[in-house]
């Protein structure tokens, strides 16, 4: 549940940039990796590897309205389970790769 109200709270403040018509503002960004990092200190790359997810495949106009919802219906929107999903995928990759060699 904490890491629920973290995530809402993340994404609630990510909205304090104003939106242009098809890049995320640099505020959106700053206030993601910071919610984002404090939650996850000990996985630096994660943080950016789901932001460079949600702005690759999620348009900026939809992020800005997921982020103005309560934070009860951001929970229950499909758009939440996605950026988990970004963030596990990244996490997955993060420990994918140390736990590998390198290549010769």
């Amino acid at each position: 549940m904490r890491l629920l109200v973290c995530f809402a709270l993340m994404l609630a403040l990510a909205a304090c940039g104003e939106q242009a018509a098809k890049t995320y503002p640099p505020q959106y960004e700053l206030n993601f990796m910071r919610a984002c990092q404090a939650q996850r200190p000990a996985a630096p790359n994660q943080c950016p590897c789901t932001w460079e997810r949600i702005t690759r495949e999620i348009a900026p106009d939809e992020f800005a309205a997921f982020e103005r919802l309560p934070a009860s219906e951001q929970v229950a929107d499909p758009l939440y389970a996605e950026i988990q999903r970004y963030a596990e995928e990244c996490a997955s990759q993060g420990e994918a790769t140390t736990a590998d060699p390198p290549p010769p």
